[in-house]
């Protein structure tokens, strides 16, 4: 318990590869790809008309129809909107190609 307290941010990156893992999809994200997603994107959500700080990584392919765990893949959204758009395949990034 001291440990993941101590290194919440190693307990998370760990959690979300091994999700990525089991699911078979492929793909690895290091904190530090993370921050600099959340850097381009202003550490906020980008919902349009949202703008929350507290924000999550969601997968515009969802992991779960086959998405990859990879950088080209996620998006800062708040819980919120992350939740809401269910495992539906939404992309907010504007104007990027994938």
């Amino acid at each position: 318990k001291v440990y993941r307290f101590l290194n919440a941010d190693k307990v998370r990156e760990w959690v979300r590869n091994r999700r990525a893992k089991i699911k078979g999809n492929g793909g690895v994200i290091t904190n530090h790809e993370w921050q600099e997603v959340l850097e381009k994107y202003g550490n906020m959500c980008i919902y349009p008309g949202c703008g929350s700080k507290n924000v999550t990584m969601d997968h515009v392919v969802p992991i779960k129809l086959g998405g990859l765990h990879a950088v080209d893949n996620v998006q800062p959204l708040c819980r919120t909107h992350n939740s809401s758009e269910g495992i539906n395949i939404i992309d907010y990034r504007k104007g990027e190609k994938r």
